[in-house]
């Protein structure tokens, strides 16, 4: 027998306690209860003049999860931990000197500012990562401004996504 025989854990159940050994199989589907995936599939136009989206960003299609609704932009958590967050976004440049923001907000109340990437020749595209050590019922969404005039974002599931996903206990 081998060391790597001699040493598997087998024959082990959903763990109760803290010292509990959990298999793969419970890890994955943990984590794959506690993650949300969503893009933007439908046109969005921003608003006449510059303007800061207040309210969330809608994030249209879910693609995985249950906790993120389409309609109200927020991801619920559903039990306290640690969560990554991590979103994209990708607007049509019409010309020079438009500036385009992403932000977390936890709670409504804001907790990063993203990153925008330098302007592509057509494009502004802003990203934002982050950790949020949340409560059970915390809301994380996504808020965005632009410096610029009827802007239309670059819909697809590449140019404008949101994933979250708890990672880890408080």
């Amino acid at each position: 027998m081998t060391f790597a025989e001699y040493a598997r854990i087998t024959s082990t159940v959903d763990p109760v306690n803290p010292q509990d050994a959990a298999t793969k199989n419970y890890v994955d589907n943990l984590r794959r209860t506690y993650m949300a995936r969503a893009y933007r599939a439908g046109a969005f136009t921003y608003p006449s003049t510059a303007a800061t989206l207040t309210q969330p960003f809608i994030y249209d299609t879910v693609t995985q999860g249950s906790n993120y609704s389409a309609s109200t932009g927020y991801y619920t958590t559903p039990v306290a931990g640690v969560y990554i967050v991590q979103a994209r976004l990708s607007v049509t440049a019409s010309a020079s000197g438009q500036n385009l923001a992403c932000n977390v907000y936890w709670n409504d109340a804001l907790n990063v500012n993203g990153q925008a990437l330098a302007p592509a020749a057509s494009a502004l595209i802003c990203q934002v990562a982050c950790l949020i050590n949340a409560g059970a019922g915390n809301t994380i969404s996504i808020g965005t401004s632009i410096s610029a005039a009827s802007i239309s974002l670059r819909a697809s599931n590449t140019e404008c996504n949101f994933m979250v996903a708890l990672v880890g206990a408080p």
